[in-house]
């Protein structure tokens, strides 16, 4: 499909928006299809008229209002496709009224479309003052001899001008050759497609949320997802769709076919008046991250190591629906975004043909980033209350009371605790035993496993302590230190002092720092707990419990409050005439027919669609169209 051009096809479509005239080419002798010749208006509808036009199978002009208000005081030009006026026709007094739903009307024309190679311009316009055109189209006659009828319960795929070639569209239908609909017991609410070339489909993910709690995967790659939380509608853009109220999500697997992504697109129907929020992500620092920040889309993405944001500049947050897409294509690293059909922003951050992501085939979330977020966007990323092992060393130099991990035996009797802090039995302390349990002469260090904080631009580190040096003869001399590294424990900068005097009560306290009043975060962060007996005689108890680490990811978006509707991961990049394509045909709010424009196939290839009708409980067979071989366009 070649916007901003009118090329000679068997059908035109035309509206009346807000008193613009739109117009729409199509192919076919029982429906329409309809894609838009020139850029969408803004909304501002102050009228709307819909009018087909197209030519039978007789090769018999034929007109149709098929949608908007009545349509009274019209005349019909007739004119060679260079404007010269071959008659103006006044319809019978029986037509003068144009209403929703009326029959075909024949134009009784002087002129005959008798073949393929005969073309005439249509116009209708009001016979007021003002003499508004209502509709503008160029139709030509027919030759059908190219396209075999198909199997009589099969979906009709045709191209546009019915020979196959590089420079036509392909039309699936939800109809069969004849316009019966197929799977005639089944009664659907909508239809999905899964486009085919030489036998592979061209989707990572085909998720329609037609049905009620079901995240099912129409590619036939069984990348089916888990709902987590998110309430089905069946107010989506098109059929149901998913509601996410800041604390759910789903939960999709790692569907590429290998540990990078080179060639790709991802789009989705977007509802919300939330400025940020994730709408899917395989972690900004791993993959990619599509997301809203300040009403405006985001994509980040990271390849060999490096990550960058690319920001759009239209706003979404309106609570209406828009249509939200992004491409990347491997060899000239370019990333856009494109909103409502619309190209909104391009950049080419990274090196020509480099793929993207770090080759940890992680899987990714529809509703969140990676890691579990809170509403206001903060994301878990490590909690830990000792009842298993976690990774955690112990290293000392001391003669007795080593970090022990295990329920409290001591019974609290020498400044001991006697209980773990959350509840949950276990915890860390020092020396679990009855009795003499303290820290004797020198240093024990309870070391954290490492973590990779590099994606965060905040983290904080919860933590409940237990500490007493009270008695003895050297008593209130110790400290207990908490310290941070950012290179393994090469190095470390202590981040909380506990002592020399114990606290007062004696009792578990929590605690908490932001680790990057410390250091720099990267991906070599361990945090250790350090408590010593350094003049003997004092008698040193500590326990550790509840360890909570939490951050805000750098340019983390957040949960998605909002609704979500037909998310599609590509194999490909798809051209910018396919996503206007795409935008257009899901704006309708239906399902009848879905179009590949003519930018997205190569000579030789073969096509088909997959058609599989679905209503809100359950999916019916899914039923594969003829098949389309592509020949090379000859010019013309």
């Amino acid at each position: 499909m070649h916007k901003n051009s009118i090329t000679s096809n068997t059908i035109a479509v035309s509206e009346i928006v807000g008193g613009m005239l739109l117009l729409f080419i199509a192919v076919l002798s029982f429906t329409a299809i309809y894609s838009f010749v020139l850029p969408l208006p803004e909304p501002d509808v102050d009228s709307y008229v819909k009018l087909q036009g197209y030519v039978n199978t007789n090769n018999i002009i034929i007109l149709e209002h098929i949608g908007g208000e009545e349509l009274k005081s019209y005349c019909i030009d007739v004119k060679y496709v260079n404007n010269t006026l071959i008659e103006t026709i006044t319809p019978e007094l029986e037509w003068e009224i144009f209403s929703i739903g009326d029959k075909p009307y024949p134009i009784n024309s002087t002129v005959k479309l008798n073949s393929s190679d005969d073309k005439i311009k249509i116009v209708v316009r009001k016979t007021d003052e003002d003499r508004e055109i209502i509709f503008e189209g160029i139709l030509q006659g027919r030759t059908i001899n190219s396209q075999p009828a198909n199997d009589s319960n099969s979906p009709y795929l045709i191209s546009s001008l019915l020979t196959d070639t590089t420079n036509e569209d392909l039309i699936c239908f939800n109809k069969t050759s004849t316009g019966e609909k197929i799977n005639l017991s089944f009664s659907s609410t909508s239809n999905v497609y899964n486009w085919k070339v030489d036998g592979s489909s061209i989707f990572n993910i085909l998720y329609s949320f037609d049905i009620n709690n079901s995240i099912k995967d129409f590619s036939n790659n069984n990348n089916t997802g888990s709902n987590l939380g998110a309430t089905w509608t069946n107010r989506g853009k098109i059929a149901g769709a998913y509601i996410f109220d800041g604390d759910d999500f789903i939960t999709i697997p790692y569907c590429f076919s290998s540990s990078t992504i080179g060639d790709m697109t991802i789009e989705a129907w977007i509802k919300t008046n939330q400025t940020d929020g994730t709408i899917c992500s395989f972690n900004r620092s791993d993959y990619f991250s599509l997301s809203a920040t300040d009403g405006k889309i985001r994509w980040s993405s990271t390849a060999n190591g490096n990550t960058f944001d690319l920001i759009g500049l239209i706003d979404v947050s309106d609570n209406n629906w828009h249509h939200i897409a992004v491409t990347y294509v491997q060899s000239t690293a370019a990333s856009t975004i494109y909103v409502d059909g619309i190209l909104d922003i391009s950049s080419s951050d990274f090196t020509p043909g480099e793929a993207l992501g770090s080759g940890s085939q992680i899987s990714g979330f529809i509703g969140r980033e990676k890691g579990i977020y809170t509403s206001s966007g903060t994301q878990s990323i490590f909690i830990d209350d000792f009842e298993t092992d976690k990774g955690w060393t112990v290293y000392d130099n001391v003669n007795d009371g080593e970090w022990d991990r295990g329920i409290p035996i001591g019974g609290g009797d020498r400044g001991d605790p006697p209980t773990d802090h959350d509840g949950s039995g276990n915890c860390f302390l020092t020396d679990n035993v009855d009795g003499n349990s303290d820290v004797d002469d020198g240093e024990t260090f309870l070391i954290s496993p490492l973590f990779d904080l590099s994606s965060y631009e905040s983290v904080s580190i919860n933590y409940s302590v237990w500490y007493t040096n009270n008695d003895g003869d050297n008593d209130n001399r110790d400290y207990f230190y908490v310290s941070i590294s950012n290179d393994n424990g090469f190095s470390w900068h202590t981040a909380h002092t506990i002592g020399p005097d114990t606290p007062d009560p004696i009792q578990w306290y929590e605690y908490e720092f932001q680790a990057e009043d410390f250091i720099a975060l990267t991906n070599q962060v361990r945090f250790r707990f350090e408590v010593s007996d350094t003049d003997g005689g004092s008698v040193v108890e500590a326990g550790v419990d509840a360890i909570n680490i939490s951050g805000v990811a750098a340019g983390g978006a957040g949960n998605f409050t909002g609704i979500i509707d037909e998310l599609k991961i590509y194999k490909r990049s798809l051209s910018e005439e396919q996503i206007y394509q795409n935008y257009l045909i899901g704006n309708t709010g239906e399902s009848d027919i879905s179009v590949l424009v003519s930018e997205e196939t190569i000579t030789g290839q073969s096509w088909l669609c997959e058609v599989t009708p679905v209503n809100q409980n359950m999916y019916a067979s899914s039923e594969n169209s003829n098949q389309i071989n592509i020949n090379p366009y000859g010019g013309g």
